[in-house]
């Protein structure tokens, strides 16, 4: 795991309502396959998602020239993530889709209950003690 955030606000308390985690990754296509299967594994994605209470946004975009992706997922805490990952087709997203880099952006407590997913995933941590930012989503 790589921790950017540094200093006192690194291990700060809890706030009283914390602000939403924010992953984000960049994607590409397995070998062999197309953007049309990306966008079917992507419509899955969204679809659970939607119905998975505490996640906010899944929204997925294509670079042609590239041929990447970056997808940005909003949600609340790790537990509703854990739930959300555990309703997918991890299988069929990840023969279509490869991970190349993964960064989570969260307040140092909320780290730890994401437990191995940081290392499956290859997550990079951003902490977001003392920055600015983490009001309501607009």
């Amino acid at each position: 795991m790589t921790t950017v955030a540094e200093g006192t606000d690194a291990t700060a308390a809890p706030p009283a309502e914390p602000a939403k985690i924010v992953l984000t990754v960049f994607e590409s296509l397995c070998e062999g396959k197309t953007l049309d299967d990306a966008k079917a594994a992507w419509a899955h994605v969204a679809e659970a998602s939607a119905k998975t209470p505490g996640m906010h946004r899944f929204q997925s975009s294509w670079n042609e020239e590239t041929q990447t992706a970056y997808v940005t997922e909003i949600f609340d805490n790790a537990e509703c993530y854990q739930a959300f990952i555990g309703s997918l087709d991890l299988p069929m997203v990840t023969s279509t889709i490869k991970f190349d880099s993964v960064t989570l952006q969260c307040a140092s407590h909320q780290v730890a209950a994401f437990g191995d997913m940081i290392t499956n995933f290859g997550m990079k941590v951003y902490l977001t003690d003392g920055c600015a930012g983490g009001g309501a989503i607009l």
